[in-house]
């Protein structure tokens, strides 16, 4: 199976703020560097002020949704880290793999180091807890190597899984799952925030516009160049105006009016994004502070959420730590797997701190 760079899924259509799978395909990581977030969309048709204004929330939106989506993918990557494994074990690959949703295969190659050997489709097996009455183990041919064919090994229909049914007693290599049950795709939880987010973001930002703008300006039929001009100036936080006194009577036409509430709903927004974050985290097994610990909180009513963090971290430990239990017993290794932040430095790990 050939794999396409980039494997990660828009989870969306051509306007989801992230672009489609072959537009992020096309893109190398210098180019996408390169891309400008505030593209030239006012160039040609000139428009009025009140549609630049929506126009950049809506870039902005936009802007804000593919930063965190991609930002997410950047960090799930690296949250999962290894101890003990050799260094012909790919560990960042294995974690794209498995992120991705994948069950995969490591154990021995042809020469007899321990591999990241590939991904398989077949996962009926007995060491998957998702297909409870299974009794089959894979073999070599289940695999989808991913590594060079000199280290495939040759003899696939005697190259088995190390299964528990034997006490881990005979086999050459094991499966790896991200979890031990997967209903949730990982990157579907990424999606769903982002989207929750970039509102947010946007809202802000509307609030932040209508903060600057506090004037009326009443104008014949809704249209007008000098008033448009007016919001432009005030928008981008001119210290004075300049107008034809023919045209406009500033004096008596514009009404300064004033929100004082933006503020306060500016922050409501701000507390908002910040619980929608934390959620997010801890549902990926990061561990974030839930309250406001400057609200006078106490440190145990602020470490709440450590208990479904910690479950949610025995979840993505446990999926890889099965395989490689397995895989220790019969070899005689002490492979572990970890999250990969201080908050979890008291986590065990079979028995060992």
């Amino acid at each position: 199976m050939v794999l396409e760079h980039g494997f990660f899924p828009p989870y969306g259509g051509e306007d989801d703020g992230v672009g489609t799978h072959k537009d992020w395909l096309t893109l190398q990581p210098k180019e996408l560097n390169q891309v400008p977030i505030d593209n030239d969309y006012d160039s040609g048709v000139e428009v009025s002020q009140k549609d630049k204004a929506t126009q950049m929330i809506i870039r902005q939106r936009n802007a804000y949704r593919k930063i965190i989506f991609s930002r997410y993918h950047e960090i799930i990557l690296n949250i999962r880290d290894y101890i003990n494994v050799p260094v012909s074990f790919n560990k960042l690959k294995c974690e794209y793999f498995l992120r991705n949703g994948m069950a995969v295969a490591v154990g021995k190659d042809a020469l007899g180091n321990f591999q990241l050997l590939g991904t398989v489709n077949d996962t009926n097996t007995v060491t998957n807890a998702f297909t409870p009455y299974s009794t089959k183990r894979l073999i070599g041919k289940d695999i989808n190597f991913v590594i060079p064919k000199h280290l495939i090994p040759i003899d696939l229909k005697n190259y088995q899984e190390i299964t528990e049914l034997d006490n881990a007693q005979t086999g050459d290599f094991v499966i790896l799952r991200n979890k031990p049950f997967t209903f949730t795709n990982d990157m579907a939880i990424v999606n769903f925030y982002a989207d929750r987010l970039a509102e947010l973001m946007a809202s802000r930002l509307s609030l932040i516009l209508q903060a600057k703008v506090t004037s009326v300006i009443p104008v014949e039929n809704g249209n007008s160049e000098d008033a448009d001009q007016i919001a432009a100036n005030l928008l981008n936080g001119a210290p004075y105006l300049i107008m034809n006194k023919d045209r406009m009577r500033l004096k008596d036409m514009v009404v300064t009016i004033g929100d004082s509430s933006i503020p306060e709903r500016i922050k409501t927004l701000k507390t908002a994004f910040n619980d929608e974050q934390n959620e997010l985290n801890n549902m990926l097994g990061i561990n974030t502070v839930g309250v406001d610990k400057a609200s006078g909180v106490s440190d145990k009513e602020a470490d709440s959420n450590n208990d479904y963090v910690t479950s949610t971290t025995n979840m993505y430990i446990r999926g890889v730590q099965h395989g490689l239990d397995l895989y220790n017993t019969r070899f005689h290794k002490k492979m572990y797997v970890y999250m990969n932040q201080p908050s979890l430095a008291e986590l065990k790990l079979g028995g060992d701190d």
